[in-house]
């Protein structure tokens, strides 16, 4: 299986507020852009809290590129064992 590099998908906050969608990135499945949409409005609503921002930002891309990219699957679809 050929490793695959991913991109960051979240930045900063002012990245996320100019990035409304993942739809130009071809690397993510087509099911990725409801849950870039979910975790793109939790991180805003700490878009005021930098630390909190960036720890909550650094967890949600690992969860959704393990997600997407290892499990093949949107991060609603995964089962409390996955999740664990």
């Amino acid at each position: 299986m050929p490793s695959i590099i991913p991109k960051a998908i979240f930045n900063t906050v002012e990245s996320i507020k100019q990035q409304s969608s993942l739809l130009n990135a071809r690397l993510y499945p087509a099911f990725a852009e409801k849950d870039y949409q979910c975790a793109r409005g939790f991180l805003l609503a700490y878009k005021n809290n930098n630390a909190t921002f960036k720890t909550y930002r650094s967890e949600i891309e690992r969860l959704l590129q393990w997600a997407w990219l290892v499990r093949r699957k949107s991060v609603l679809k995964l089962n409390r064992l996955e999740a664990a």
